[in-house]
This record gives structure tokens, C-alpha cells and sequence, in this order.
């Protein structure tokens, strides 16, 4: 498949392009035009061809890096042309820039070929096609939204100075899959993500104070990949959440978890509390809280508690359905499961990109002090000489905070610990 990976400009701007082009096909033959119906005008992040089976790997990392991005605005700085081909031309700033290398960084690996067949390339250009698949990235990215290519290049400057698209800016709020054709133009919109960077819930609402310089993400996309990658090879993951460091392995793989329990020194009679991923876009059979009903059984008051109080520092203790081994560990034989979803944006882009529940163990080892940087991490597993089997996801110091509420709604509901969220908070929500 050919994809274009693009930011949709927008809809007023969408509109007066595709009615422009149809005016300007009056006058001039055109090979093809923008208008907003077959063809969609957009700003083209990485061209990438790829294998059908392969479109889900191309969503999830959209997905991971659409929840790491802030909408930013765009500014339109002129028509321009080039081998018949008119373009508006925008101007580049670091924020696209950014998204832009982003992208290609995490989806150069997934191509499965030189998006055309560049010859007489040499030096810098011939590089990137090798690595790429395309020489028009990185240092050589120029943003645009291209209009229309001409039949005949006589006419191109009358359609030039014909074209009155006003110069003007525009928020860049969103992210796309989509299919194109051989001239490289949107023909179908296959997915779109909002640049939406996950949001802490308020002070108020957890009656405790939120470091807005916790809810960084991973120095690069890099990183995160690269934890996904410890992850599906059974290792273990050291990541920010809502209250402190946690451990993390992949919550079905029985191996892991029983590492999990050896690094920490912790006794296989005590449980270990697990995060699921909730996004639809998860690869993984089942998408989704369907996750959740794979796991545990939900109950009507575990519904409310989730609406009210999820992404945040709540774990519900509900009774197990899984009968995987490393659930049966996981749970210590009680045949119950600690479950819950932090309010932290690299702990959420981590299990998401994973697409399977992970652990969310306290980063230390057991009867030690709870962890709030990575440094503190380290220390602690220096000592034992095992700091070598983690790796790391770095977001900052936290603010020292309780550990999360747990509570059991196997029967009745029972406050195991107490935490960020109160007892009254949780029976008014619960009415």
C-alpha cells in the first residue's frame, strides 16, 4: 500500500482550495486537482509503502506520537510552482519539524521500499533515499499543500496569478493514515488521531497537587520503542506514573513476571497490580477495555469507579477470569487482580504501544522506599548489581505522592489502601 502520513489543513482552508481548483479548471487543463472531493488537500509528513499487514504497526506509532504532540499553528507563505506542479507553501517552524522527524524515525523501519526510483542521486540526497525511501526529509523538508499540476506549462503562470488563496494561519490539530495515488495525492482518508497530549485530571478532583513537569514523554520516540522492544523480548521497563516509579513487564508472559518478582526480591504470596491498555487502536486481538473483560469481571460499581476515576491513582482489586499461569502468579493464588490506568502520559503511551497489560509494581526493592527518579531507581538496584537488566524511561522528578487508593469490589466495597482518592469520593461516585 501506498501511504502518506499528513497533517489535513483546515476546513475552511480544505474549502476554498477545492473551489479555487474547480474555477481554475475552466481555464487551463489541469493533469490533476486538489478539490476537497477526490482529491483532499493536505501537508505531507512521510511518504511510506507498506505491506497491508503491516497497517496496524503504522497506527499504533501514529497514535503514540499524536498523544505526544500539542496542536500548533501553521502559517501559509505563497503559491509557488515547480515542474508544473503549484503548491502552497507554508513555513516551516520546529514544531512541524519535529512532528515531521518524529514520524519518520518511527516508521522508516516499516517500508518496504524507495517510494520512486531516484537515480543520478549522489551524496547527502542518495543517503536518504537508502535509509528512508525518500529524499524530501529531514534537512530537506519543505511543508506544502500542493493544488494542482498543469497539462501544459504555458499556462502556469496566468493559473498563478489567478490563484488568490489568502495568506493566512492555521492550528495543526490532528494526524493521518491515508492512501494516495501516483501523483503522491490523498485519495482516502484511512485514519485520523487528534494531537491531543493526554490530560492530568485537576487538583481538585484527586484532592492533591499534579507536577505539571511529570507528564513529560520519553526524550524520543525513540525510547519508547525501544522499551515496546524490551517488553515483547520479556525484560523490564522502568516508567513514570501518577504517584512513582513503576516496574514493568508483559503482564502474559509468565517468564517475565516471575523475573518481575526475583529483581524485586518480592514473595510470589504477594500480588502485583497490572495496567491494560484502552485505546482501540491497540494491536492486539482484543481491543480496547475488551481487555479488561478478558482479565477480570466487571461489575456495575468497577463501571462507575472507571468513568469517574479513570486515567488516575485508583487500582480496583476484581475477581481474576484469566487462567493464564502469569495470571495465577500475578494475582498470588487469591484468584483476584489488582487493575488500574495512571493519569501519566508516558505510562499510558507505553502500555498502548505495547498493546497488552503490563505490571505496575513500585520501582524498588521490596521493604525499600518508594522511587520518584530514575536516579533513585538505579541506587537502589546498584547495589544488587542488577541495574543492568532495566531499562529506563526517563519523565523527570515526580512530586513524592501517596501510592495509588486500592479497592476491593469482590463483595463489598473495601478500601484495601488508602491513596490520593478518599472514601467519600469514592461512595459519592458510587451513588
Amino acid at each position: 500500500m501506498r501511504l502518506d502520513i499528513v497533517i489535513l489543513p483546515s476546513k475552511s482552508l480544505s474549502e476554498k482550495i477545492g473551489k479555487q481548483n474547480k474555477a481554475l479548471e475552466k481555464d487551463a487543463p489541469l493533469v490533476f486537482s486538489v478539490d476537497n472531493k477526490k482529491l483532499f488537500p493536505h501537508i505531507t509528513l512521510y511518504h511510506v509503502s507498506v505491506k497491508k499487514e503491516n497497517l496496524d504497526q503504522i497506527y499504533q506509532k501514529v497514535q503514540v506520537i499524536a498523544q505526544s504532540t500539542s496542536p500548533f499553528k501553521l502559517l501559509s507563505r505563497r503559491i509557488n510552482s515547480e515542474d508544473g506542479v503549484f503548491v502552497l507553501d507554508l513555513k516551516n517552524n520546529s514544531q512541524i519539524y519535529r512532528l515531521h522527524e518524529q514520524v519518520v524515525e518511527s516508521l522508516a523501519s516499516l517500508r518496504q521500499r524507495s517510494w520512486r526510483n531516484y537515480k543520478g542521486l549522489t551524496g547527502i540526497r542518495k543517503k536518504l533515499v537508502n535509509k528512508y525511501g525518500h529524499r524530501h526529509i529531514l534537512k530537506f523538508f519543505r511543508p506544502h499543500i500542493t493544488l494542482g499540476k498543469m497539462k501544459d506549462k504555458k499556462n502556469l503562470k496566468k493559473i498563478l496569478s489567478q490563484t488568490k488563496i489568502p495568506i493566512s494561519s492555521f492550528v495543526a490539530d490532528n494526524i493521518a493514515v491515508t492512501e494516495v495515488d501516483n501523483y503522491s495525492q490523498v485519495t482516502r482518508i484511512i485514519k485520523k488521531f487528534k494531537l491531543e497530549p493526554t490530560r492530568l485530571p485537576s487538583q481538585a478532583k484527586f484532592g492533591g497537587q499534579v507536577n505539571r513537569r511529570a507528564t513529560s514523554t520519553p526524550k524520543s520516540i525513540r525510547d519508547l520503542q525501544e522499551a515496546v522492544k524490551i517488553l515483547k523480548a520479556g525484560g523490564i521497563v522502568v516508567y513514570p506514573t501518577d504517584t512513582s516509579y513503576g516496574l514493568a513487564v508483559d503482564a502474559t508472559n509468565v517468564d517475565a513476571v516471575k523475573k518481575l518478582y526475583q529483581l524485586k526480591g518480592r514473595n510470589f504470596k504477594k500480588p502485583i497490580h497490572v495496567i491494560a491498555p484502552l485505546g482501540k487502536s491497540s494491536h492486539t486481538p482484543v481491543y480496547g477495555r475488551k481487555w479488561l473483560d478478558r482479565i477480570v469481571r466487571i461489575n456495575p460499581q468497577a463501571k462507575k469507579l472507571i468513568k469517574e476515576f479513570w486515567p488516575g491513582p485508583l487500582t480496583l482489586v476484581l475477581p481474576l477470569k484469566a487462567k493464564w499461569k502469569s495470571w495465577q502468579m500475578l494475582s498470588a493464588g487469591t484468584k483476584n487482580l489488582g487493575i488500574r490506568y495512571p493519569a501519566h502520559k508516558i505510562a499510558q503511551a507505553l502500555v498502548e504501544s505495547f498493546g497488552k497489560p503490563i505490571t505496575t509494581t513500585s520501582a524498588n526493592i521490596s521493604g525499600k522506599s518508594d522511587t520518584y527518579s530514575v536516579e533513585e531507581v538505579k541506587q537502589q538496584f546498584t547495589k544488587l548489581r542488577l541495574s543492568t537488566d532495566i531499562t529506563f524511561l526517563d519523565g523527570g522528578k515526580l512530586p513524592k505522592q501517596q501510592p495509588s487508593t486500592v479497592i476491593s469490589l469482590i463483595k463489598d466495597v473495601k478500601i484495601l489502601r488508602a491513596g490520593p482518592i478518599s472514601r467519600k469520593q469514592i461512595l459519592k461516585a458510587l451513588k
